[in-house]
């Protein structure tokens, strides 16, 4: 008979501070390395972690929903990597100029971006440091939070850091997700001030206009900052809350991944339920550079980005594996794969591979996901579009379809935009599935295609 020889030891994470704080000190003290004569204080970290984490943590474990559940040393640790990603590439936080010309935005002054007001004061490292902490803390420990939770947390994190940052706003109407670093006043402003204007434009088809809103464009900062140190990020959520678009303008326009002259490269794919590992090693290896025999990455001076949609649709085995999801975490943790073609096989490492993967909630086929992989990841909870965005996403494209229509339809714009909103929720709210009726699920892709037909409408029609 077959007898396992395998022995574990078991500590108690009482003895372990926690367990997080150990691969805390590990962390901090290998950035320290790597930052060397960048602005990161170390021993202020070291604080910070030690009075804000252990409450917090606590909090989040009794009394907030994850969709993707995420582990304590994992938080700490991608709110270091997160704020090596703010202290390594600032945000440069330049207003841009509205486009005058922008028929739209000319129609609707309600959603025009406001304009910052803030003065510029002396530069202080010091007090930025710790702005760009609380930028780390919030979109780490709070980023993976489900909506539903979102208030609470915000109750709890409003007074806990209040209680040790001074500069922390004092206007409680204001969510801590809602707070951005503005740089030349070294104060907080809200997501609002940096939201790009929208320009409705006739030529691209309509689920390739994309609205910019307080969602996407915090998300897709604090992406963009993850990306710049390497760092894998899955993003969870409901269906139709803009997880693959969100991540798709990202590597588009902030990443600039098609220009040739970009520092990115850029493939994709999507698990479904009949996804192998050899599908995924094999998409892997024919997108990647061969550097040497033993040795795959991304062409000279560059890096690769790797997008997987629907990351937990793969099927599981009879006995609760998921080879593609194994591979996978064996290429971010080991760095690599085994050779399966040639005999003797070899360990082929991968190298500049940065892994973007965008799930949704497990059930209804898709399945849950083990941590040892999803605590690789920076995880972010995309949260479902608000009333106020959805106002403005189908407002702007709407008023910018019907510019050219007589002045009576275009005056239209709010109220088909506010009755159609009304129509969805209460759709929603009655229109439940049911066992015969399965199909009753409605979200924004269903909203959105509502306002696809009406801009097959024909202008000469209305003269």
């Amino acid at each position: 008979a077959t007898v396992s020889r395998c022995g574990m030891v078991f500590v108690e994470p009482f003895y372990l501070d926690g367990g997080w704080s150990p691969v805390a000190k590990s962390t901090v003290a290998n950035l320290a390395k790597t930052l060397q004569g960048k602005p990161f204080r170390a021993e202020r970290v070291l604080e910070l972690l030690d009075k804000l984490v252990p409450p917090t943590l606590e909090f989040i474990r009794r009394k907030c929903k994850e969709y993707i559940p995420s582990v304590d040393a994992q938080l700490v640790v991608s709110l270091l990597q997160l704020l090596h990603g703010y202290v390594v590439h600032v945000e440069e936080e330049e207003e841009t100029e509205a486009d005058p010309t922008a028929e739209a935005d000319a129609l609707l002054d309600e959603f025009k971006r406001p304009q910052v007001t803030a003065k510029s004061v002396p530069p202080d490292a010091r007090k930025l440091f710790d702005m760009q902490f609380v930028m780390s803390f919030i979109w780490s420990f709070g980023a993976n939070i489900a909506d539903v939770s979102r208030p609470a947390f915000n109750e709890f994190a409003l007074p806990l850091l209040a209680e040790h940052f001074a500069f922390m706003p004092t206007d409680t109407t204001k969510s801590v997700f809602d707070l951005c670093i503005h740089k030349p006043s070294l104060s907080f402003l809200t997501w609002d001030y940096f939201v790009p204007d929208f320009t409705y434009n006739r030529k691209l088809p309509y689920f390739d206009l994309i609205v910019p809103t307080v969602e996407t464009t915090s998300m897709k900062s604090i992406m963009a900052l993850l990306a710049g140190v390497s760092r894998h990020t899955l993003v969870n959520g409901v269906t139709g809350t803009g997880k693959t678009v969100v991540i798709a303008d990202l590597i588009s326009t902030t990443l600039k991944a098609d220009n040739p002259t970009a520092k990115w490269e850029y493939f994709a794919t999507a698990f479904s339920a009949q996804t192998r590992s050899m599908d995924l090693q094999e998409r892997i290896e024919s997108k990647l550079t061969k550097v040497k025999s033993n040795l795959l990455g991304a062409a000279p001076g560059k890096r690769a980005m790797f997008f997987i949609d629907d990351l937990n649709m793969p099927a599981l085995e009879r006995y609760g594996a998921s080879p593609p999801i194994e591979l996978l975490r064996q290429i971010i943790t080991q760095g690599g794969c085994y050779e399966r073609k040639k005999i003797p096989s070899y360990f082929k490492e991968i190298q500049d591979l940065v892994v973007f993967a965008a799930c949704g909630i497990p059930g209804g086929g898709r399945n849950e996901l083990t941590p040892r992989l999803t605590s690789q990841f920076h995880l972010l909870c995309e949260p479902v579009v608000t009333t106020s965005s959805m106002r403005r996403i189908f407002s702007l494209i709407l008023g910018g379809f019907l510019s050219i229509w007589p002045d009576d339809v275009r005056q239209l714009t709010s109220k088909i935009v506010e009755a159609a909103r009304q129509c969805y929720e209460r759709i929603s709210k009655e229109k439940l599935p049911t066992p015969s009726k399965s199909h009753y699920t409605f979200n924004l892709r269903d909203f959105g295609k509502v306002f696809q037909g009406m801009l097959q409408a024909d202008v000469s029609a209305s003269k």
